[in-house]
């Protein structure tokens, strides 16, 4: 089976999402006021973390390319924000909030995210693994 790792950019805390792909990263650690548990830090090894005011969760990308052994040396990488989430469930119809928006832009709002939100979006690492091998980028 392929290795898969797909950083999840945090600079706020919030719900951690995390499994054996899904791997948050605090952004802006070098100058954060608390550094979050339970996460890399974008100021370990080769960083730009003191520029991440200036290149948000670029900063996490540029640590995963100078630090990419840190990760395992994954045959995939990607990248995926907090707040944020692919969704890979074909049959996930959260309630609508902003029409105009969501239409506009193909995007979902979605109010909580309860226990099973990873399960009801289809974000397991048993889709992730299937999915993503058949593309070049997604």
């Amino acid at each position: 089976m392929s290795k898969i790792k797909i950083l999840v950019s945090y600079h706020d805390k919030h719900r951690l999402l995390k499994s054996d792909i899904l791997t948050p990263i605090q952004t802006g650690s070098a100058m954060a006021k608390k550094r979050f548990t339970g996460m890399l830090q974008d100021d370990d090894g080769e960083n730009i973390s003191l520029k991440n005011p200036k290149y948000a969760e670029l900063s996490a990308q540029y640590w995963a390319w100078k630090n990419y052994d840190k990760l395992g040396n994954p045959d995939y990488i990607g990248f995926m924000h907090y707040r944020r989430h692919f969704i890979l469930a074909n049959n996930f119809k959260p309630p609508v909030l902003d029409a105009p928006i969501e239409n506009c832009y193909q995007i979902v709002y979605v109010k909580k995210m309860g226990r099973t939100y990873l399960q009801d979006i289809g974000l397991t690492d048993e889709n992730i693994e299937r999915e993503v091998p058949q593309y070049d980028c997604i």
